[in-house]
């Protein structure tokens, strides 16, 4: 379970994973300086534990614009796009989230994930929320190989500052999702960090999806971080398989890894 303050805002385009936006985008202007690629890859990496956070905003006002589209994700062999879409519902007042892929060879689109309602209602895949009234889907990024599909989904209830943060894989060669279990994941930090005096009964600590490890490896990057503290603390970047297992610390620092986007960010199709 994790806590944020929603904001109260104009509705807009539905924003990625701020760790990936930021690299993708400086790739459109061409080669930097190496002392320029070193500043900015710092400034990804500092910068990803609260841009992570960006994508599951939405903004809800009498003024909201919806449908709003979030930008296009193009894969690394440059077959898929896929994107995520928020639609504001007034009556009653809901937040449904969609993700699409769109074939580049076929040109044809499909949808992978959606909010599902019954009577009008958010149907719940949570047993901490009976009757929630805000679900999305955010993309976050494609693995190297462009098979699986990062998605980030929160679920929750309007005008409240407590939320549920789930991630699942999409296999597009098998048209199939699977659900991340962060147990193992949350359990390998707190051993960890209680070997440095960290006493989890009186800590809050959020972990956040940013990536894909790399190479041939498919894991997906977790940033983990204190909040609600007077002192926020870092909990490291680590990485896990299939299904949440096999966790493993990569960095203990926040500066210690750069998580390298491997798709590319577009408009997605009208």
């Amino acid at each position: 379970m994790a806590c944020r303050i929603l904001v109260i805002l104009t509705l807009s385009a539905l924003s990625l994973m701020g760790a990936v936006l930021n690299a993708q985008e400086a790739t459109r202007e061409g080669p930097k300086p190496r002392a320029e690629v070193q500043k900015l890859q710092a400034s990804q990496s500092s910068a990803a534990q609260s841009d992570a956070q960006e994508c599951p905003r939405i903004f809800s006002e009498s003024r909201a614009i919806s449908p709003a589209k979030s930008w296009g994700i193009r894969s690394p062999n440059r077959q898929v796009l896929a994107w995520s879409v928020v639609v504001l519902q007034k009556d009653p007042e809901l937040v449904r989230g969609q993700v699409f892929l769109w074939n580049e060879q076929t040109r044809q689109r499909q949808t992978i994930f959606e909010t599902r309602t019954k009577a009008g209602k958010i149907i719940s895949t949570d047993p901490h929320f009976s009757d929630p009234t805000y679900n999305i889907f955010c993309v976050v990024d494609w693995s190297p190989d462009s098979n699986d599909l990062l998605v980030h989904e929160v679920l929750g209830t309007l005008y409240s500052d407590v939320w549920n943060d789930s991630y699942w894989i999409y296999n597009r060669m098998r048209g199939q999702r699977e659900l991340i279990d962060l147990k193992p994941l949350k359990q390998a930090i707190e051993k960890y960090w209680q070997k440095n005096a960290l006493d989890f009964r009186y800590v809050r600590y959020q972990t956040l999806a940013v990536g894909w490890e790399g190479g041939k490896s498919n894991r997906v990057v977790f940033m983990s971080f204190t909040y609600h503290q007077e002192a926020s603390l870092f909990l490291g970047i680590w990485s896990v398989g299939s299904a949440g297992k096999e966790p493993k610390l990569l960095a203990e620092k926040e500066d210690g890894l750069i998580v390298r986007p491997f798709g590319q960010i577009v408009d997605p199709p009208e």
